[in-house]
């Protein structure tokens, strides 16, 4: 399976789930809540673009988007989001220097042979006078992560297959993800492009949906011991550029 036609299959079923409100955009509008953005908003890998239609087309109504998904596209723009069609890890964004006050970079960076040049890209692109960079992504040294390769098993958010996975005591579905990050390995990363880390948090494990269902208050409980973004399952960073 090629790579392109397992994230055009993954697209799909992010289309279908729209619907869902996760722990992850909760994380993200705590941190957009402590600073005030001027100017418009691109959300990178914004699928069909719910999350900038529920939660910022209210307040900005410059809202812009990229994705490589021709149907992400056609769905976004029946929401009145101005999207273009692109693939930021081969090509250029289509956006002037100093075009956006906010870029939302949410479960992208992970995907990316090429994250230097994207996030180079995505500093070109904010506002001289201090935008703001929201990146959201799975964390490597989440707490169970580290008790998985503990006992010698693979960690989640990783693949060994597009098809298959092993390595563990329980079965979940490929992910496509080419890099992971820590959350200290994160933060150096934003300075070398430079961008200054100014707020960031954890993303909890959902406990409305698959293995957090199932869990169920533990899940919850240890959501809230491992909220830090060093421990948590996800990673949630507002940089400004700098």
């Amino acid at each position: 399976m090629a790579l392109d036609t397992f994230y055009h299959s993954q697209n799909q079923q992010g289309l279908q789930g729209e619907g869902n409100i996760e722990i992850k955009d909760m994380a993200i509008l705590s941190l957009l809540s402590k600073v005030k953005i001027s100017g418009r908003i691109l959300d990178v890998g914004c699928a069909g673009g719910s999350f900038a239609d529920k939660y910022l087309s209210a307040k900005n109504s410059n809202i812009f988007g990229i994705d490589v998904s021709e149907e992400a596209v056609q769905t976004a723009r029946k929401r009145n989001i101005r999207i273009v069609k692109g693939n930021i890890d081969i090509s250029r964004i289509p956006y002037k220097d100093s075009s956006f006050g906010l870029v939302i970079f949410s479960e992208v960076i992970e995907h990316l042979v090429n994250p230097d040049s994207a996030l180079a890209d995505l500093h070109r692109i904010l506002n001289r006078d201090g935008g703001y960079l929201l990146i959201a992504t799975p964390n490597l040294a989440s707490w169970y992560n580290r008790f998985l390769l503990l006992f010698g098993m693979q960690p989640l958010f990783t693949d060994i297959s597009l098809k298959y996975s092993y390595g563990r005591f329980f079965s979940v579905c490929p992910s496509g993800h080419l890099r992971l990050y820590t959350y200290k390995a994160l933060v150096f990363l934003l300075e070398k492009y430079g961008f200054k880390t100014v707020y960031s948090r954890g993303i909890g494990v959902n406990p409305a949906l698959g293995y957090g269902k199932k869990l169920g208050l533990f899940c919850k409980i240890t959501n809230f011991i491992f909220r830090g973004p060093s421990l948590n399952s996800g990673i949630c960073i507002l940089a400004k550029k700098i």
